[in-house]
């Protein structure tokens, strides 16, 4: 059967056609974000962030096994059979990951506009969570460091939680009898959930592409963001490596998602010890180390070839945070994340290391607290000088990497802070030991105090670094 057609459509037939390829096309582009429509609210994450079009030129500009490769692509594209024939697979590779990362990129900047375009997310002070559920890890490779038992370096953290935390625990699988074995002589066994892990390593044309377990599970994963009804877990791209980002080494928070939790990979790289939220007069202010700028910097173009704006990347970390202000304070070599030198106790105060020595640090580190200190105060935070030694500083002991919280049975306002060595240090003639001096500058801030033996700084971190609240 035939179905008779007016003459005007029969021969405006082509027309019509290709105005309605043009328009599908063109909404398929505004839907992938990279086509921005007139009328629209916000630009879309891969505009601010600048994120390549498949049809854009690029350069490599890198050193490839110890050989310096700069090729602007495509045209050079035949190139690349002039190079040494053991450099050749390798660029080869990097290109194949470069469109990979960017699919990866393009696929987690949709993903996490819809969620921003639902609601504003809100990031918990830390010193409001009362940490009745947190998050630690404990890689394989502890068991050359710390022969004793597995647990040898989480057991006096995990013994000076609340009684109240439930704590779920990233493990490798094969050492989950042993561990489980000790949670139950500690009498943790009904607090402490096993997350069995399988670690690995693919090599692929000589790029490693690892998976595992680190004791760091701050840098993991972002401190909890409220949305509504649920929490938030924000994930960078990945933990460590970016050849491939399709495959990330991080992907195992995954398994914490419930009814309560969403996790939500962010098109950024970070370290969630370089971030901190601090509120003063009413204002939610984001603290984010330098050292953060330059890694988005350097890790952007490592996996991307490009780098985005770094007034984009403040802008997207301060949404995530819903802050009204975002502020960058520097980072040194022994300071290398906020926590290391700092920590926010309260509404209006921050607890910053202060050198009792302070001549013997070295002044890249004095430069560091100085200026911290300086931005701090002109923020309107009220600065508790907590005591430590220059060489605490230099061995990455840091009586300020705590764990803040607000005990859920008192209210009141607590840490858990790390214990080091014992040592003396001379006040107007007389020895005092520093942990009274530590103990002394948080009772005077309104923090009671519950100090830990510690040896996470063999490891370059502490009980900040190594937990992560997520209720």
């Amino acid at each position: 059967m035939k179905f008779a057609t007016s003459p005007i459509i029969q021969r405006y037939q082509w027309l019509i056609l290709w105005l309605g390829i043009v328009l599908l096309a063109v909404y398929g582009l505004s839907r992938a974000g990279w086509l921005h429509l007139p009328g629209a609210q916000t630009p879309s994450l891969l505009q601010r962030l600048r994120v390549p079009k498949p049809s854009d030129p690029w350069e490599i500009n890198a050193i490839i096994d110890g050989y310096v490769v700069k090729l602007a692509l495509p045209q050079d594209l035949n190139k690349i059979n002039l190079l040494p024939p053991l450099i050749q697979s390798g660029v080869r590779q990097r290109i194949k990951y470069r469109q990979r990362n960017i699919d990866f990129l393009h696929d987690t900047a949709q993903d996490l506009d819809q969620i921003l375009n639902t609601g504003q997310s809100v990031q918990v002070a830390e010193h409001d969570q009362t940490l009745e559920r947190v998050v630690m890890s404990l890689p394989s490779n502890f068991q050359g460091a710390f022969p004793e038992w597995p647990l040898s370096l989480h057991e006096p953290l995990l013994t000076a939680l609340p009684s109240y935390t439930k704590v779920d625990f990233f493990l490798p699988t094969d050492l989950i009898p042993q561990v489980a074995l000790r949670l139950q002589l500690l009498g943790m066994a009904q607090r402490v959930t096993l997350r069995g892990e399988q670690e690995y390593e693919i090599m692929e044309e000589k790029l490693p592409l690892p998976h595992f377990t680190t004791p760091w599970v701050r840098d993991l994963f972002w401190a909890v963001a409220k949305q509504g009804h649920r929490s938030l877990l924000l994930l960078p791209m990945a933990f460590s490596q970016i050849n491939d980002l399709s495959r990330p080494d991080n992907d195992y928070v995954e398994e914490m998602e419930d009814v309560q939790h969403k996790v939500v990979r962010v098109p950024l790289f970070f370290k969630g010890g370089n971030l901190q939220i601090g509120v003063v007069g009413g204002r939610r202010v984001l603290f984010i180390g330098e050292k953060e700028l330059q890694q988005n910097e350097l890790a952007f173009y490592n996996a991307f070839f490009y780098s985005p704006p770094r007034e984009e990347v403040l802008g997207l970390f301060k949404q995530l945070a819903g802050a009204d202000e975002v502020r960058v304070l520097p980072n040194s070599k022994h300071l290398f994340h906020l926590d290391m030198m700092m920590s926010v106790l309260s509404s209006g105060t921050v607890a910053l290391i202060e050198p009792v020595d302070k001549d013997a640090l070295g002044e890249d580190d004095q430069r560091v607290i100085a200026q911290a200190r300086q931005a701090l105060t002109a923020y309107g935070f009220r600065v508790v000088g907590v005591p430590t030694l220059a060489d605490w500083v230099n061995t990455f002991k840091s009586p300020v990497n705590i764990l803040p919280f607000k005990h859920r049975d008192t209210g009141r306002l607590s840490a858990i802070v790390p214990q080091f060595e014992y040592r003396e240090v001379a006040a107007n003639g007389t020895p005092e030991s520093m942990e009274w001096k530590i103990r002394q500058a948080y009772k005077d801030a309104g923090v009671a105090t519950f100090f830990a033996r510690s040896s996470f700084s063999q490891l370059r971190g502490d009980f900040h670094c190594a937990v992560v609240p997520i209720m």
